[in-house]
């Protein structure tokens, strides 16, 4: 069983650092966000029911090594991380194909994320991603269990919790009534220095997306005009506008 916990959720190349910095929840690089943080926390509780081994995947920057070092340091077994220049400059669904090509290589099960709130090109970018693999994609999660031969969860809908199953392979998405992460202990950081930790690169997917590059298709132009308001004090005669401009557009 191959458990993925898909940190970095705030994806697509930001525009610059302040864009950067709002995207990742106000979380500075190198450092594990508490959302991703509970990703790795249940992806942690899941091997500990069903066993097998978690690996922690980004498909970001070098700035996000710190993160999967302190992911590592909270018990997952190894760390992937997708890292690119091409990356910058693509649109979200190249880098949904991209993730799909990630996944697809390294025989995820399960993959399980927390998305921030504010992050709409995140939800998006996970729900694209599944649709590319093919997987069903259990969303807002509150609580996980194992089941044979797949998984269920349970989500808060008015007036009651709704229970959803779905077979391996599949993609979860958490929310945030799930347990917080554990505080990594000086023995468990020092030990993740000697865990696999792997670097890649496009190229060394066996099957390379195609990117295209982000665009914006907005235009401007000048609002039309509107005709000033008419004011109408007298009762009879307003009645005979608005029978009169009901008639010129047909409503009568």
């Amino acid at each position: 069983m191959n458990i993925a916990a898909l940190i970095k959720t705030a994806t697509g190349g930001a525009f610059d650092a302040q864009d950067a910095f709002n995207r990742s929840g106000r979380i500075g690089p190198g450092v594990l966000g508490p959302l991703d943080a509970r990703a790795v926390e249940a992806a942690l509780a899941l091997r500990q029911r069903v066993g097998g081994e978690v690996t922690v995947v980004a498909i970001a920057g070098a700035d996000t090594l710190g993160a999967l070092r302190e992911a590592l340091a909270l018990g997952a077994d190894r760390a992937v991380v997708l890292n690119d220049p091409q990356l910058e400059a693509a649109d979200l669904m190249s880098r949904a194909r991209t993730a799909a090509a990630l996944f697809r290589q390294l025989k995820i099960d399960v993959g399980l994320y927390c998305p921030w709130s504010g992050d709409v090109d995140g939800t998006v970018f996970w729900s694209a991603t599944a649709h590319r693999l093919h997987m069903p994609l259990l969303a807002q999660a509150r609580a996980l269990a194992g089941i044979e031969g797949g998984l269920e969860i349970s989500r808060q809908v008015e007036g009651a919790d709704l229970r959803i199953a779905a077979r391996f392979p599949c993609l979860v998405e958490l929310t945030d009534a799930l347990p917080p992460a554990r505080r990594a202990s000086i023995k468990a950081r020092q030990a993740a220095r000697a865990k696999p930790f792997a670097m890649l690169a496009l190229g060394d997917l066996a099957e390379p997306p195609s990117l295209h590059p982000k665009r914006s298709d907005c235009s401007q132009r000048t609002a039309r005009a509107r005709p000033p308001p008419v004011i109408i004090d007298d009762a009879e005669a307003a009645v005979a506008a608005f029978v009169t401009f009901l008639s010129q557009r047909g409503m009568t």
